[in-house]
């Protein structure tokens, strides 16, 4: 199981590394995010916190994998507590944001997930 936790830490690097070179990229999914679409993130969130958790004791750091995944299942139960109205709102912000900032956060993705993947 560290090989998928190693895999989805090298799918957020190359997730960060693409918003910081096309941070239009961020826009274009979160304006498509309406109606049940909205609680895409969140089911992915779900999912990865779940998997993280059940993979944890075969990762070589537990507690980071162990971190993230409370942190993944948290936020993702959190979206489903959010009425849709102003989870959409909060979307817009953030596709609003200006393009440093957006990049910013995906370099903040990419060092997550290379976190992630040298604690598999």
């Amino acid at each position: 199981m560290n090989k998928v936790i190693l895999v989805i830490g090298i799918v957020i690097i190359l997730w960060g590394i693409w918003i910081v070179v096309k941070p239009g990229v961020v826009k274009a999914i979160l304006t498509r995010l309406k109606g049940p679409l909205i609680y895409v993130p969140a089911l992915l969130r779900i999912a990865l916190g779940v998997l993280f958790l059940v993979s944890v004791r075969d990762c070589k750091i537990k507690w980071i994998v162990m971190a993230f995944g409370i942190g993944f299942f948290a936020a993702g139960i959190g979206m489903f507590m959010i009425k849709p109205a102003r989870l959409q709102a909060f979307f817009e912000r953030w596709a609003d944001r200006a393009p440093l900032t957006i990049r910013a956060m995906g370099i903040i993705a990419a060092a997550c997930g290379g976190l992630i993947a040298y604690a598999a």
